[in-house]
């Protein structure tokens, strides 16, 4: 299951021993926030600061992805920490999946996102 990421380009999203079909159905409510880009500013942030850094592009759009994943991550849990309604004009994922499903995708794209750092 590829996934597009949040400089554009596609990468696997799946942990590293992940079951595509379980991971697909567990990512739902990360995947549904997803859909709905942010303004990047995160992302955009650690490009600014490559000007100094040189970090080379491959691992600079990895550390974009892992920036932009813990912070959905963060949103999916905030949402449901102010019982908030809406998220960048949709519904919130909660709203959609239910608590139980958010909490775990949220927990899944953290964990997934300190395999990547590794």
């Amino acid at each position: 299951m590829e996934k597009e990421n949040s400089t554009g380009s596609s990468s696997a999203m799946l942990s590293k021993s992940g079951d595509p079909d379980q991971d697909e159905k567990l990512l739902q409510p990360y995947t549904y926030i997803s859909q709905v880009p942010g303004k990047q500013i995160r992302t955009k942030l650690a490009y600014a600061f490559n000007c100094w850094l040189n970090i080379p592009e491959e691992k600079l759009v990895a550390i974009g992805d892992i920036i932009q994943m813990l912070h959905n991550s963060s949103l999916l849990i905030d949402d449901i920490e102010d019982n908030s309604i809406l998220r960048r004009g949709i519904p919130v994922a909660h709203s959609i999946y239910g608590i139980a499903s958010t909490i775990n995708a949220a927990n899944y794209v953290l964990a997934i996102a300190l395999e990547k750092v590794q």
